[in-house]
């Protein structure tokens, strides 16, 4: 009986374990399926994530960026070169201008005055000119006379020595017929003591004696006179020793020479009297000129005539004071240094402007950079060359293409004016930030995307691409290296003051006459 009451409680025991086990298989089964799509899904999302996401996931991975860069650039002053009353202005806030267009035009009248006195300076300088070398010329014709006069002193020095050897030679014939004289009135005093000759015969002889006798005192004076007039003294012995430098020291040669010395030295060439000679005058002036002759060699020295330099600088000079007044003339029509955009317009019609107030501004469009301030610790990776991505806030539709240009001299507080004091007793160490100059693709620039001055901007520098361009690869631009200069130029003087148009007509509002 026991068994038999056990039995069936028993049995009931089986009978509920086999009816719990029969309903928790279906669970599992939904348990696996879940997993199953929990993973198709993920792996799904994973698989669209690699997809969409590989590109930014690969340039994470391969870029330094920073989102602490803005765009920069030139701007240009426009001031007035010379003062003025403001009679137009051209242009206004915002609006673009080409190099070389009209800004604004001051009064040009008073200047216009200026150029007219300096023309009429110009002609009375060129005319003050025209006088000197006259007056050179004059006092070259001055030295020519007194240089012939000099040689023809020495001609005369030579003629009278040449006089006193013909003097000499008349005197030995005067002694000979002295001596012939005398021989005559002997012979006819014998024949007369022998009654051969009359006594007027004899008388005759006597009287061709002493004619005979004076003669050759005459021609002893005469010799005497010449040696007179070349300042020597009587040498009967030897009345033709003269000194060997007679033709140099002579004093008509002396006053001669004297006379050309002071000539030249009116046109300008110094030369000094003591122990000159005429060969040394002669090879002073020849030495003026190359060919060594003394036509040419006046011809030069009259060109350098202390007069005529004088006037000649004094035309220079006026023709300078005409060619400045002229620039300021020009200066009274203000052009745009630049391609760009007028901003900071400070002036209007009316105005009284000094010579270099600033008028207005332009800010170049084109000649623009990126300055993007990266942490330290991403500097390593960045070289000088490497291409940039430029993703621009205002156009987020375009990506901009660039290079590193260059790195700052120091970081941005550094350069600060008033740089942070970092010796104190506690310090907290900050990241700092170097600028670093990228500069933007010209072809990426559009006038339909400008990039204006201050935009926020965020480059992406890949610096596992190689580094193109010049210093390609450096942190540093060699020392050598020079950039193309950055030029203006100030364009001819309009011919009237609608040479804007367009611009003109749009300004009329602002024009005072």
């Amino acid at each position: 009986m026991a068994n038999e009451s056990q039995s069936p409680s028993h049995d009931g025991q089986h009978a509920g374990s086999h009816d719990d086990a029969a309903p928790t298989q279906p669970p599992r089964r939904r348990r696996w399926r879940k997993w199953i799509i929990i993973s198709c899904v993920t792996l799904v999302a994973v698989g669209c994530g690699w997809y969409f996401g590989r590109h930014w996931i690969h340039r994470e991975l391969t870029t330094e960026s920073t989102d602490d860069a803005y765009v920069n650039g030139h701007v240009s002053s426009v001031s007035g070169r010379v003062n003025g009353y403001v009679l137009a202005i051209y242009c206004d806030d915002n609006d673009r201008v080409r190099q070389g267009d009209l800004l604004l035009e001051l009064d040009h009248e008073p200047y216009q005055v200026m150029v007219n006195q300096r023309k009429a300076a110009l002609e009375v300088a060129e005319a003050n000119l025209a006088a000197a070398v006259a007056q050179v010329r004059a006092q070259e014709a001055k030295a020519r006379s007194s240089w012939f006069t000099l040689i023809h002193a020495q001609e005369q020095v030579r003629y009278q020595v040449a006089t006193i050897r013909s003097n000499l030679a008349t005197l030995k014939l005067r002694e000979a017929q002295l001596h012939l004289a005398e021989a005559e009135v002997a012979r006819v005093k014998r024949l007369v003591d022998k009654q051969a000759a009359t006594k007027e015969e004899l008388d005759q002889r006597a009287a061709d004696l002493e004619v005979a006798r004076q003669q050759v005192v005459e021609a002893r004076e005469m010799i005497h006179r010449t040696r007179a007039n070349l300042g020597l003294a009587p040498n009967d012995e030897n009345p033709t020793a003269v000194p060997p430098d007679l033709e140099q020291t002579y004093s008509s040669v002396q006053t001669a020479l004297s006379d050309s010395a002071m000539a030249l030295a009116q046109i300008g060439v110094p030369i000094p009297l003591r122990g000159l000679t005429p060969a040394g005058l002669r090879d002073k002036l020849e030495a003026v000129d190359p060919s060594r002759d003394l036509g040419q060699a006046l011809d030069r020295v009259v060109d350098k005539a202390p007069a005529v330099k004088q006037a000649r600088a004094s035309v220079d000079q006026a023709r300078e004071d005409l060619r400045n007044a002229e620039l300021n003339l020009r200066y009274t029509y203000v052009h745009a240094p630049i391609d760009g955009q007028v901003v900071r317009r400070t002036v209007n019609p009316g105005d009284n402007v000094l010579s270099g107030q600033g008028l207005m501004a332009v800010r170049s469009l084109t000649d623009i950079w990126i300055d993007a301030n990266f942490k330290e610790s991403q500097i390593h990776r960045i070289q000088i060359g490497h291409p940039v991505e430029i993703s621009v806030d205002a156009y987020p539709n375009k990506t901009f293409r660039g290079r590193v240009e260059g790195f700052s001299a120091g970081t941005g507080s550094s350069l600060a004016i008033l740089p942070p004091e970092n010796a104190t007793g506690n310090f907290v160490k900050i990241v700092q930030r170097l600028p670093v100059r990228i500069r933007i693709n010209p072809e990426d620039m559009t006038p339909d995307t400008p990039l204006l001055i201050g935009l926020s901007v965020i480059p992406a520098v890949k610096y596992e691409d190689q580094p193109t361009g010049p210093d390609a690869g450096k942190r540093l631009v060699d020392p050598g290296q020079r950039r193309e200069p950055s030029r203006t130029s100030v364009p001819p003087m309009p011919t009237t003051s609608a040479t804007p148009g367009t611009r003109l007509a749009a300004r009329g509002e602002e024009t005072t006459r």
